[in-house]
């Protein structure tokens, strides 16, 4: 049986020196878990693995199988230290398309907040696609802004053209190309909020000149005041972020 954490459980906060909060909250822990709903003799592949705390929630939970982890950044992987991996974990540094991953072999591809730094989402969608088994299982975890003002500032802030984007335009994203590659197969759809979350924290990777200039843009914007659920700090504001996980299944082919 999964043990379920609860948020702001103790046990996860060593780790927020090593990524942001949401990457180790039990709400999105135990949301993993449910989704990929382990066996324990699977072979699970983390894309975009960063500091790897996927593969420290995933792994205790595959006593019979195996994670990989990989990253094209150097940087990222170097955020994890001197943290030991679980004996039935390992990771590199790859890219998504030279991954050196033999197509069929994972149960279990798992793309946190990966696919929207990915220009071509089709060819994307189809390379983390051929790493799965015939039965094999997608899951794809994306930010998702609460409305497009909110989104605006972040994406002009951040100089990115797509660092949040609509639960909408997830699923489209990978429904069109996996369904078209594979027309057997199920796509599920599911949110996830994490309720008095701070901007810094997210943002925590970006410089604080910008952190700051999103700070005082979403203070400055009215669409902040229409969420009910923002608290504003003296440097910071609080409030509600929004993930949406797409799980998509090749199914028998």
């Amino acid at each position: 049986m999964v043990e379920k954490l609860r948020h702001g459980d103790p046990r996860t906060q060593d780790a927020k020196i090593w990524e942001p909060r949401w990457a180790t909250d039990p709400l999105m822990v135990n949301k993993m878990l449910e989704l990929a709903d382990l066996r324990g003799n699977e072979t699970v592949i983390d894309v975009g693995t960063g500091s790897s705390t996927v593969i420290d929630a995933l792994a205790p939970h595959l006593p019979g199988g195996k994670i990989l982890g990989f990253d094209n950044s150097s940087e990222m992987l170097a955020k994890r230290g001197g943290r030991p991996l679980p004996p039935n974990a390992l990771r590199m540094q790859a890219d998504l398309y030279q991954s050196g991953v033999k197509d069929g072999r994972a149960d279990v591809v798992i793309a946190r907040l990966v696919l929207h730094h990915l220009p071509d989402k089709v060819e994307a969608i189809s390379a983390l696609s051929r790493m799965l088994t015939d039965e094999g299982k997608l899951i794809v975890i994306e930010s998702s802004p609460m409305n497009d003002a909110m989104r605006q500032i972040e994406q002009s802030l951040l100089e990115v053209k797509k660092s949040s984007w609509t639960s909408e335009e997830v699923e489209q994203a990978i429904t069109e190309p996996f369904l078209g590659e594979y027309p057997g197969g199920k796509i599920a759809v599911t949110k996830l909020v994490i309720p008095h979350y701070g901007l810094r924290d997210f943002f925590g990777l970006a410089p604080v000149d910008k952190q700051d200039k999103i700070v005082k843009a979403y203070k400055a914007s009215s669409a902040v005041q229409e969420n009910l659920h923002a608290i504003h700090t003296s440097n910071d504001i609080l409030l509600d972020r929004h993930f949406t996980f797409v799980v998509a299944k090749k199914g028998a082919r």
